[in-house]
């Protein structure tokens, strides 16, 4: 607590400026053993942490960081520095979400820095201090928290597709604590996300390559080409390749949000999509929503769901609550 007193008034962004030249310093025996002699303490090595992930953590910002998450933050950021590298560039103030998403990501491919994770966080979400490491164990390309929305009900922000109509239903029920996308179509909103440079990689791919345009309006050979030239063009000069976006249902029936569209391509990309739903990051408002707080509401919405025709559940066994003595519940929308 006195840690996060002193550092409170600092930004994120000269907290990890300050602290790469300490790192520095520390690095420099002679340096160690100044700082040593001013500080009246000894310094132990550090991990060796070659070959360990390096992960660059993204956080889009509008009004600035919410305070609970910078607090949160900064133990998660200290906790995971034992197990790996974190970078954390500033936050990107921006009112649209999906460009401030891409323009955060796009400098670590016009610069070539260096990582094998990036990890997506909204800010205003407060997670446990040991959720990355949490979901870096589960060593799959994409990865999200179970984060809900921060109103009643406050729905999960977890999704499953259905290939056959090319929708996506809110999930009311799943398996606890467990690791959620193994067995069909799994899409999760961007509250906190951790995907690997393979996946970004690859969904950068499909962008140039025009993929879903190739999907959705079959272009010509040579339109189709000269778009494919002109993407990888802007891609090479800008670095940005449109991660998220709101892209047009394939059904005629309006768009997916930005993080659903980036599940949908990733999932495209021959990705799995999974969500961990034991971790259960809180969502800032007025009060810190969290899946907990949904609980109350899951009975009725699921029933609702089912006379509605959704397929809101998302388990191995049997369901828990009965298709019997249905309710007349109004769905959020």
């Amino acid at each position: 607590m006195a840690e996060e007193t002193r550092l409170s008034k600092w930004k994120p962004e000269e907290i990890e400026e300050n602290r790469k030249k300490i790192n520095r310093i520390l690095k420099d025996g002679c340096g160690k053993d100044v700082l040593g002699a001013m500080l009246g303490m000894e310094f132990e090595e550090a991990p060796d942490l070659s070959g360990k992930p390096h992960i660059q953590v993204l956080i889009p910002t509008y009004k600035g960081y919410d305070p609970d998450m910078e607090a949160a933050a900064r133990e998660m950021f200290k906790y995971t520095r034992q197990f790996c590298t974190l970078d954390v560039p500033g936050g990107m103030p921006h009112g649209i979400i999906h460009w401030a998403r891409n323009q955060l990501v796009a400098p670590l491919y016009k610069e070539k820095k260096k990582f094998t994770h990036v990890l997506f966080m909204d800010d205003d979400m407060v997670p446990e201090k040991d959720a990355i490491v949490r979901l870096l164990r589960h060593e799959k390309d994409v990865v999200g928290a179970l984060c809900s929305h921060r109103n009643d009900p406050p729905v999960p922000n977890m999704r499953r597709f259905e290939p056959t109509t090319n929708e996506w239903f809110n999930v009311f029920q799943w398996d606890t604590d467990a690791l959620c996308g193994e067995s069909g179509i799994v899409g999760v909103g961007g509250g906190m996300i951790l995907a690997t440079k393979h996946a970004m990689d690859s969904i950068a791919e499909y962008y140039v390559s025009c993929e879903f345009e190739k999907q959705l309006w079959s272009p010509s050979i040579d339109k189709l080409e000269e778009m494919r030239a002109k993407r990888r063009k802007f891609f090479e000069d800008s670095g940005n390749a449109y991660w998220f976006e709101f892209l047009k249902a394939p059904n005629g029936q309006g768009e997916y949000g930005e993080d659903i569209s980036f599940s949908y391509k990733a999932n495209h990309c021959g990705l799995k999509v999974y969500v961990d739903t034991s971790i259960q990051p809180g969502h800032m408002g007025r009060y810190s929503y969290g899946v907990k707080d949904f609980m109350p509401f899951q009975e009725n919405m699921v029933r609702a769901a089912k006379m509605a025709g959704w397929d809101c559940v998302l388990r191995e066994g049997e369901d828990e609550i009965p298709d019997s003595d249905l309710q007349t519940t109004e769905l959020c929308p």
